[in-house]
């Protein structure tokens, strides 16, 4: 079994009742279908990324047509936009883990998190100008 999916949309949802599945049940349908016919590797690299940037074209082909049982180029155009996402952990761009470092300045500690996969950040840093010593701290 693979740790892809693919993210919420209403696009999803007005596809997969056009041809009367559930969103779930598409969603494993398009993606294992896509590694079956090798337009996707099936790897978390892939997570973030929109089908079209991933894949093969040919296969990609074939897989709609084995999915929807047809060849009409506007399916393709919308399983295009969507977007893969792992469901290994918990990064709001892509699916993957997050990793947390912690720092420490002044004996203030925050942390760092950063996706092991995709470009996304945060930080629970605090903002400096409130503690002492920084222009908006009220004394």
């Amino acid at each position: 079994m693979n740790n892809l999916t693919i993210q919420e949309t209403q696009e999803l949802t007005q596809l997969a009742q056009q041809f009367d599945l559930s969103d779930e049940k598409l969603k494993v349908l398009i993606i294992d279908t896509f590694i079956e016919y090798e337009a996707l590797g099936g790897d978390q690299s892939e997570a973030g990324f929109r089908i079209m940037d991933v894949y093969d074209h040919h296969c990609a082909q074939a897989a709609i047509t084995e999915i929807f049982n047809s060849k009409e180029q506007y399916l393709l155009d919308i399983v295009n936009k969507f977007v893969i996402i792992s469901t290994l952990g918990d990064c709001p761009q892509c699916g993957s883990e997050l990793q947390d470092h912690e720092e420490s300045q002044n004996g203030i500690y925050w942390l760092d998190t950063e996706c092991s996969n995709c470009d996304y950040s945060c930080s629970n840093e605090p903002d400096w100008d409130c503690q002492p010593g920084g222009y908006a701290y009220d004394s």
